[in-house]
């Protein structure tokens, strides 16, 4: 596939997320729409407005890049279950180990940007992909980080320097 100005990736396509199924979930094809009721998805990735079958919307996939990069960072499925209906139960009612209890030496800012990304609520996630984006890629431009702190569901996650930058 040759990329230039103005292409469109479908990240889900792209990485085998939607089709017939696999190891890792019963996964749909979705059409244009999801439809309020009808719940559509690869169960892991699922946001939990998705499990609860109302209307998604684009921030439904910036709950699914966080649970990629979860998985990327931890080496760990986000809310793997072993069925898809505990799968969606803990997709709507567990926390997530924090990515900093299982590698402590993650810079807090990428801490931050998995954590917004994997909000239940979808206001206060990334608005776009865009605005994801223009984080990860202020990220990388910074190259250091800080001890700093994550606000999610009301409650401080505090995370230490790391000894050494992972990029």
């Amino acid at each position: 596939m040759a990329l230039t100005a103005g292409t469109k990736i479908d990240l889900f396509e792209v990485l085998g997320l939607l089709g017939a199924g696999g190891p890792d979930g019963p996964t749909v094809t979705l059409h244009d729409q999801t439809d309020p009721g009808h719940v559509l998805g690869t169960v892991g990735y699922m946001s939990p407005e998705q499990v609860r079958g109302k209307a998604g919307d684009h921030r439904a996939d910036i709950f699914a890049i966080g649970g990629i990069l979860y998985e990327m960072l931890t080496g760990k499925r986000a809310f793997r279950k072993p069925t898809s209906t505990e799968a969606m139960t803990a997709i709507l009612n567990e926390d997530l180990p924090g990515v900093w209890q299982i590698v402590p030496s993650t810079p807090p800012a990428l801490l931050r940007i998995v954590h917004r990304c994997l909000e239940e609520n979808p206001e206060l996630r990334f608005q776009s992909a865009s605005d994801l984006a223009f984080a990860l890629e202020a990220l990388s431009e910074s190259g250091s980080s800080s001890v700093a702190a994550i606000n999610h569901d009301s409650r401080t996650i505090g995370c230490a320097q790391p000894q050494q930058p992972l990029w």
